[in-house]
């Protein structure tokens, strides 16, 4: 789905539009890119990713996801349990938006010398590499290394969060000033998809009868 530079970008919008919703915004950043997180274990499956995103597939409403909140939150851990969930709906929407038109771009005309998750990594990486020279990246990086991760259970673990936002810390400090060449993923296309994917989850998660 989304990479994480992208869910960070959706995050610190969301945090410039509500900013007093949210107390740590360390913690709401460090959530929003949880999930994925399952990667930095040894023994991740396919499985465990599902697990830990919720078991949502592509045919779900987006109702799949109103327990979520109640399920896991707590004083101390809310803003980055709302992250996780801002996490969950941005790959949601992705799918979507990106992922579909990519498959239905390639199938008519596929690459003749890259499979498609081949291209579809190529192109996704290069924009986040791109995404790494943002304004406001320096600020989000910050917010990762200050970020407290929580362990949700039965679906994800702290150390891996942790770990996980480290990697990602260390992916910015080795970052290279490129000019995406991709395929059949276009920056702009990625771009839209961000500011769109902000105003879905801030309706959803401030609608009428939400305990967020």
């Amino acid at each position: 789905m989304a990479q994480p530079m992208m869910h960070l970008l959706i995050a610190d919008n969301i945090y410039g539009e509500k900013p007093g919703s949210f107390r740590s915004y360390g913690d709401f950043l460090l959530g929003s890119i949880a999930p994925d997180a399952v990667h930095m274990r040894a023994d991740c499956t396919k499985e465990m990713k599902r697990i830990s995103h919720y078991r949502f597939t592509s045919e779900n409403p987006i109702s799949h996801f109103d327990g979520f909140f109640d399920e896991y939150h707590t004083p101390e851990n809310r803003d980055f349990v709302i992250g996780y969930l801002v996490h969950l709906l941005s790959d949601m929407i992705w799918y979507s938006s990106v992922r579909v038109p990519f498959k239905e771009s390639f199938s008519q005309a596929p690459d003749p010398d890259m499979s498609m998750n081949e291209v579809y990594y190529a192109d996704c990486e290069q924009i986040q590499e791109r995404m790494f020279w943002d304004g406001n990246a320096p600020r989000i990086i910050d917010g990762i290394r200050e970020g407290k991760a929580y362990s949700l259970e039965g679906r994800i673990d702290a150390g891996s969060v942790r770990a996980w936002g480290d990697k990602l810390i260390l992916e910015y400090d080795n970052r290279r000033d490129i000019v995406p060449h991709t395929k059949y993923i276009s920056e702009r296309q990625v771009r839209d998809y961000i500011t769109g994917c902000t105003e879905e989850c801030i309706r959803y998660l401030w609608r009428e009868g939400a305990k967020t």
